[in-house]
């Protein structure tokens, strides 16, 4: 994607600390075995926000803060918590957006397994230009196919069937 090196260094710290504010977050919502209720959801995506608020005054080099707050934005200026448009989401915070969707797409959670690599990257381009930017779901998307990148996240996804060992 040719970001600059704060770019991209912003996106990773962001994506590493977005899940501070799960602190906060009920421990039966997290385990919870099943689908989570609209209310349950909107407290687990909430707490991207809190980890922002946890971050405040911590002196980063980029904006990781803003990026945080803007990781709920959808290019379409349907998000939250403002109702960003595309160019005005931060690109930091478009791609980490991205990043993390895949993953919680293919990693595996109490109630699910992980999704195939293809159905995640299906689900993200066909969210391309609604919610997520364009230019990182085709930069993940190349990572995964061009780069090694399915091989990388392998394990975080579901094994294949020939690795699941089978207990008669």
């Amino acid at each position: 994607m040719e970001l600059d090196s704060l770019e991209a260094d912003t996106a990773a710290i962001a994506g590493s600390l977005m899940n501070l504010g799960k602190i906060a977050v009920p421990a039966e919502i997290l385990t919870k075995q099943g689908a989570l209720t609209d209310e349950e959801r909107t407290i687990v995506q909430d707490s991207v926000l809190s980890s922002a608020d946890l971050v405040a005054n911590i002196d980063f080099d980029g904006p990781v803060r803003d990026t945080m707050r803007q990781m709920l934005e959808n290019v379409d200026g349907t998000g939250i918590p403002n109702g960003l448009l595309a160019e005005d989401i931060l690109m930091p915070a478009r791609v980490a957006s991205v990043a993390n969707a895949f993953v919680g797409m293919v990693s595996a959670r109490a109630w699910r397994q992980g999704m195939d690599f293809d159905k995640a990257a299906g689900i993200l381009y066909s969210e391309t230009g609604s919610k997520y930017d364009r230019a990182a779901v085709a930069a993940l998307i190349n990572i995964l196919n061009n780069r090694g990148g399915r091989d990388t996240w392998k394990s975080y996804g579901i094994a294949p069937e020939e690795d699941v060992k089978h207990v008669d």
